[in-house]
């Protein structure tokens, strides 16, 4: 599972926590004493170490001061914002890290839809997207994604002047395309890459269609050999960038979370970095048989 996955997780005993008056604690791994596999080791350390060492009692400490969240989604997301002598502390405290499939949210699924929940709770979640986050993104801007640079063995050099581009295209101009492949086809078919190219051509405008007007996709992906195989099989007037994490190798079979794993948690601060890249975009192609996908559609 990947990073979707894992914030989909937490959103069902957030759910259960609201629907029924309770605090959800979210805390790190192993007893809150290591950081969450997703948090960049380097980047993330100094936060996760000041919430270690905040001293607001033996009561604070055992109920966990940290939080896996607090580093890309700041304090919005911690116990922090209940701390000790409030009366929230007196609610029923959920333990994301505990089973988490007991936490169940029936009542508010069945008033509001499960996808409306899941929407709020991403929308809320992503309000307060940390610096480190936001830094991350324009890295990718400035270093990978634009201008964009063709991968090695694509087979296609990208001559089209347009096929350089300084800065971010307005969201008008940007359709933002999330293939999943990877280790994605233990679990479904993989979507071929001729559909998101079908689909691509049905979100284009007369004008992008005929290459009168310059039209960019961002594609969204683990999966290096998704980027080449649009490249490939984009019309030459397309203006094509990716950025982000990419299992450079045997991507078929190795996991994100064994990605995050070796990357020390850095897959998991780039995969967000490029989350908020394509969310600049106006039109979106995904798959529902994905998290990433779900995500990207919630928010």
């Amino acid at each position: 599972s990947g990073l979707g996955s894992s914030l989909h997780t937490w959103m069902n005993p957030l759910c259960h926590a609201s629907a029924n008056g309770k605090v959800l604690i979210t805390g790190s791994t192993d007893k809150f004493k290591k950081p969450w596999l997703w948090n960049d080791e380097v980047r993330c350390r100094p936060e996760f170490e000041k919430q270690k060492s905040v001293s607001m009692g033996y009561e604070y400490q055992r109920r966990g001061s940290s939080s896996a969240l607090g580093c890309y989604f700041g304090w919005h997301a911690t116990s922090l914002r209940c701390p000790p002598g409030t009366l929230a502390w007196n609610k029923t405290i959920v333990n994301h890290n505990s089973v988490w499939q007991r936490y169940q949210c029936h009542d508010y699924h069945q008033r509001y839809g499960r996808s409306g929940v899941l929407s709020a709770v991403a929308e809320w979640l992503f309000q307060n997207v940390s610096k480190i986050v936001v830094d991350e993104a324009e890295r990718q801007i400035r270093e990978e994604a634009f201008p964009v640079a063709t991968l090695p063995g694509s087979g296609k050099a990208l001559t089209h002047p347009n096929q350089r581009w300084p800065e971010l295209p307005s969201p008008e101009d940007l359709i933002t395309v999330h293939i999943r492949w990877g280790d994605k086809a233990r679990e479904m078919e993989l979507v071929e890459v001729a559909e998101y190219i079908d689909a691509s051509k049905i979100l284009l405008t007369e004008e992008e269609r005929v290459g009168t007007k310059p039209v960019h996709f961002y594609v969204a992906t683990e999966d290096p050999r998704a980027v080449v195989a649009f490249q490939q099989h984009a019309e030459d007037h397309w203006v094509v960038h990716s950025s982000g994490p990419f299992i450079r190798n045997n991507a078929g079979n190795v996991g994100m979370m064994d990605t995050a794993y070796n990357s020390k948690g850095n897959a998991g601060l780039q995969s967000l970095g490029a989350l908020l890249i394509a969310m600049e975009a106006n039109r979106y192609i995904l798959t529902t048989g994905s998290n990433w996908s779900r995500l990207i559609n919630e928010l």
